[in-house]
């Protein structure tokens, strides 16, 4: 096995796990449970999962990654590994989740990712779920001697919405010469933030904008269409700034893709079609009746979101998936306030049947 993210990378987010990227499947792992107050770069689970493929064993965590492949990121070593423990300095890959605190509660996610679910799932239970206190210290600890870092990800919850947590961190950083990018759902824009971003040599933006209006307003319920536009708008004015697009795509959204990619994508540097929705599974395109697949597919040039489409196409889908996308459209309703069938009236002829 090869791939330079377990020398290079590192993910940290509001568990007590840390991963060489975001990519990796947790399991039982008895190290996932250890939090450490020093060197966050060799973790106990960093360090298991790199003697595991020194032995010549495929990682659990790493069974199934879309980038298995060769080498997963074109970073500076050869994704050999040949030692349990590397140097801050080795590290070219960060990205960090700093907490779940959001303003949307969107369809498709969950307690770790947005306060505002954790709140409604779990109503006797704080909210809030930050990044360990000790794994948080040892991050900024071990940022001065990041400095071979070459791309850092940024990610809530809502950046936007803590952004004094994001301009601290920021400003930890020992290198200006690396390629910052924060993830933000386009709801919010402030000048402080973009400003410190753009202190960066390369600085990006990946806006989360799965689709227009109601569409839009639905599946990232809790946000505001025609705000998130003008935001879109003013975002793309920033010289310095690098706009990405990258939609979450499910069965509902992909039928108006190709009418969101005729309105916005000229707004981006780039844009990114391979995060077809899989979990949960009754949001996925394959929920879509064929005919319609087949109809949105002629207007589709993305080589790897046409293959996912093919697949969906062929694919047969269980009664009981069609059952859980109904009883959630129902919850969605009652607990979130968007009404599917207002929002997307076309919504009971697109959808397999029962």
């Amino acid at each position: 096995m090869i791939c330079s993210h377990l020398n290079n990378g590192v993910f940290v987010d509001t568990s007590s796990r840390v991963t060489p990227c975001c990519y990796v499947r947790s399991n039982n792992r008895p190290e996932y449970k250890e939090i450490v107050t020093s060197d966050l770069h060799n973790h106990p689970v960093l360090k298991a999962i790199r003697r595991d493929v020194m032995n010549g064993i495929t990682p659990p965590e790493c069974v199934g990654c879309k980038h298995s492949k060769g080498i997963t990121r074109k970073y500076s070593n050869d994704g050999i590994v040949t030692s349990e423990t590397v140097q801050a300095s080795d590290i070219e890959y960060l990205h960090v989740r700093f907490n779940n605190v959001c303003n949307f509660n969107c369809v498709m996610c969950n307690p770790s990712y947005s306060h505002l679910i954790h709140k409604e799932t779990y109503p006797n239970e704080t909210p809030y779920v930050e990044m360990p206190v000790d794994h948080h210290a040892a991050l900024i600890n071990d940022l001065p001697s990041m400095t071979g870092l070459k791309q850092i990800m940024l990610a809530g919850g809502e950046p936007f919405v803590i952004k004094n947590t994001v301009i601290e961190f920021l400003r930890q950083i020992p290198i200006k010469d690396v390629r910052v990018v924060s993830f933000t759902n386009g709801s919010r824009y402030d000048d402080e933030l973009l400003d410190e971003l753009e202190t960066f040599s390369l600085a990006g933006l990946t806006c989360s904008i799965d689709g227009m209006g109601d569409v839009f307003n639905y599946q990232r319920a809790g946000g505001d269409w025609d705000v998130v536009y003008e935001n879109i708008k003013k975002f793309s004015m920033r010289s310095n700034i690098k706009l990405h697009w990258s939609p979450t795509i499910t069965c509902l959204n992909l039928m108006q893709l190709p009418e969101t990619i005729d309105e916005i994508d000229g707004y981006f540097a780039e844009s990114w079609f391979s995060n077809v929705l899989c979990d949960p599974e009754y949001y996925h395109i394959k929920m879509l009746k064929p005919e319609y697949l087949k109809q949105v597919r002629q207007h589709i040039q993305d080589q790897g979101l046409l293959k996912e489409i093919d697949l969906a196409i062929d694919t047969e889908v269980d009664q009981s998936l069609i059952e859980q996308f109904w009883a959630r459209a129902e919850y969605n309703l009652k607990h979130r306030g968007v009404d599917i069938q207002k929002l997307i009236p076309s919504i009971s002829e697109i959808i397999r049947e029962n």
